[in-house]
């Protein structure tokens, strides 16, 4: 790419002087009007260029819209800043589009050079957004900004990785040799960012991450405070809270989030993982303690039945297609049918997470895992298996919380965490995505 700056100059230099040659060679008065003869030109017209690096010195700073808390868009910003350092071998500023006009001495947003990353306050963030259909995204370069935005989170992380690597690391604008950077101002880049249901971005072989986008459920366990297994029939979902091996089980109505009833004492064991059977109408227990599970009726919450497995069980999840399970046994994945007889064997691979929980469905296998006491910066994972017993991916959830398991209802997937504290549970929605970092 050396020289590429150059050569882009000199192109634009060109197109520059050619309205210039073209009046030299026409009379006057020619088309019905007079031209200015080209002895009297004022001169040639700077190249419309916005220089983003010159020769590593970073000439814009990257915004993104405030957040309440460190979120997705701290870390979108955080890793283009981190790429285009490293690539460029400088150094870009990273803030949040706050501003108030009444300070003194503050610059004003519209004569500031800057990257602007997904629906920040600026007008020109605005404008591009509103020109966006579902699953698109656009950058565009003004005189002063450079305007990244998505329809969602999924179409802002492709856009992202378009810019860094098709605009900036293989490109016709960049100069690795003398670390600069620039664009044609009036260059735009309006694309799909594909399809972002679950299993599209899970297939695509993209980084993908799960966003707790919304707190839907939070309740005291009293004296049983610890959050363990859970299921969803698509009406209720059903959350295990127990303590010393014993506990009650919540039913939850997900149409207004309420608790409408809590089930006796059981004898949970653990009580590490529970599933909805939906061609038997229960619930299945994994208990843990003696390789135990127990059936539990949806509608009373009372204990209809136990069995005792051929081996050891810590999660586990239904397949409503072939009526049977995925039950997470030691260091692998067992697949068995309705009998609980098992009929192939995967294996679990080791990211140093600690095993959680279960769900599955026509598709895929997940798996939550949260991290290791005494780990540094703890985040939360789903590994994803498909049934033919492939590991696909990890879904890295940025969150510290413990992560017990994972249910949906269609399209919509929840996990359940102890909070903080380890006293009242909560339920989030997560929403995934194809991740840039």
């Amino acid at each position: 790419m050396k020289n590429n700056i150059l050569r882009l100059l000199s192109a634009v230099l060109s197109l520059a002087l050619l309205p210039a040659c073209l009046l030299c060679a026409c009379k006057p008065g020619s088309n019905g009007g007079d031209t200015t003869p080209a002895e009297e030109s004022t001169g040639t017209p700077e190249p419309r260029l916005l220089t983003v690096v010159d020769k590593g010195e970073a000439k814009l700073e990257i915004v993104r819209p405030e957040e309440k808390t460190s979120g997705i868009m701290t870390r979108f910003g955080q890793a283009l800043r981190t790429k285009l350092g490293n690539y460029f071998q400088t150094y870009f500023t990273l803030s949040e589009d706050w501003y108030n006009e009444n300070l003194s001495g503050v610059t004003p947003p519209k004569e500031r050079y800057e990257i602007l990353i997904g629906a920040t306050n600026r007008a020109e963030s605005k404008a591009a957004i509103s020109e966006l259909a579902a699953g698109e995204y656009i950058i565009r370069v003004t005189d002063r900004k450079v305007v990244i935005a998505g329809y969602d989170n999924n179409a802002l992380a492709v856009a992202l990785r378009y810019f860094f690597v098709e605009m900036c690391k293989y490109s016709d604008y960049s100069d690795s040799e003398t670390n600069s950077l620039a664009f044609p101002i009036g260059l735009e880049v309006k694309k799909s960012a594909g399809a972002s249901d679950l299993k599209s971005i899970i297939r695509s072989g993209s980084d993908l991450t799960g966003e707790l986008v919304s707190r839907v459920f939070k309740s005291s366990g009293g004296q049983y405070q610890y959050a363990q297994g859970g299921a969803c029939d698509g009406e209720y979902i059903y959350l295990v809270y127990m303590k010393n091996d014993v506990g009650v089980i919540k039913k939850v109505r997900m149409s207004d989030w309420t608790l409408v009833a809590t089930s006796e004492q059981i004898n949970t064991g653990h009580g590490n993982d529970m599933t909805y059977d939906a061609n038997n109408n229960r619930l299945v227990l994994v208990n843990m303690a003696d390789n135990m599970i127990t059936f539990i009726s949806p509608e009373t919450l009372g204990v209809i039945g136990t069995k005792k497995l051929n081996y050891p069980s810590y999660a586990i999840a239904y397949n409503t297609s072939t009526g049977g399970y995925a039950i997470a046994s030691g260091g692998e994945i067992l697949i068995t049918n309705d009998k609980f007889e098992v009929s192939n064997r995967i294996p679990i691979r080791d990211f140093g997470f600690v095993g959680q929980g279960m769900d599955a469905d026509a598709n895929f296998i997940y798996l939550p895992q949260s991290a290791q006491s005494g780990v540094k910066n703890k985040t939360n994972i789903i590994q994803v298996y498909g049934w033919d017993g492939q590991y696909i991916t990890n879904v890295t959830v940025y969150t510290s919380i413990e992560s017990e398991t994972v249910f949906h209802s269609g399209n919509d997937y929840y996990i359940y965490f102890n909070d903080a504290a380890y006293s009242a549970p909560e339920v989030y929605k997560v929403e995934f995505f194809r991740d840039f970092k």
